[in-house]
């Protein structure tokens, strides 16, 4: 397992190396949702959609986030690698829109072998201040039972005052 590790990891260092004057930050192109992306160690993603053959349109994505007045809505976070394991519910939420949000909360809810609502409530995602393209985990403790899901994303839209 570990060779296979390390071969992924050089293949995807000579993929990125190859690429280098193809690719592109996913945060300046935050409102089309990639593919065919790898996120660095600092949060930052990087779009491999020219490795995987996909063709980026950087003229839609740069006209959509040229305002400063963009509503963001919950579909702009997206909720993923969702993991429950008896006790903690984790997972991360990703900022694909083109304005910075705070206060992220990810709601769940706990059922029981009947489908009945037992509890529900929210965690808190960190970091508490989101830029574009970048992503903020959660995890914490939930009660036990036959399911439990993430339900919704809350936040606040970081507004500038000039």
């Amino acid at each position: 397992m570990k060779h296979l590790s390390l071969a992924l990891f050089v293949l995807m260092l000579w993929l990125l190396r190859s690429a280098k004057a193809d690719r592109i930050l996913a945060q300046n192109s935050p409102v089309a949702p990639l593919l065919c992306y790898m996120e660095t160690a600092d949060g930052n993603t990087i779009d491999l959609g020219n490795l995987c053959g996909q063709e980026s349109d950087n003229s839609t994505s740069q006209a959509a986030c040229s305002s400063d007045l963009e509503i963001v809505e919950a579909a702009d976070l997206p909720i993923s690698n969702v993991n429950y394991d008896g006790n903690l519910l984790s997972g991360r939420v990703r900022n694909e829109s083109c304005q910075t949000v705070t206060s992220i909360r990810v709601n769940y809810q706990v059922s029981d072998e009947l489908g009945n609502a037992i509890d529900n409530g929210y965690l808190e995602a960190v970091p508490g201040v989101l830029e574009p393209g970048k992503v903020a985990s959660f995890e914490g403790r939930v009660i036990s039972g036959a399911k439990v899901e993430t339900t919704y994303v809350e936040f606040q839209q970081l507004t500038i005052n000039n």
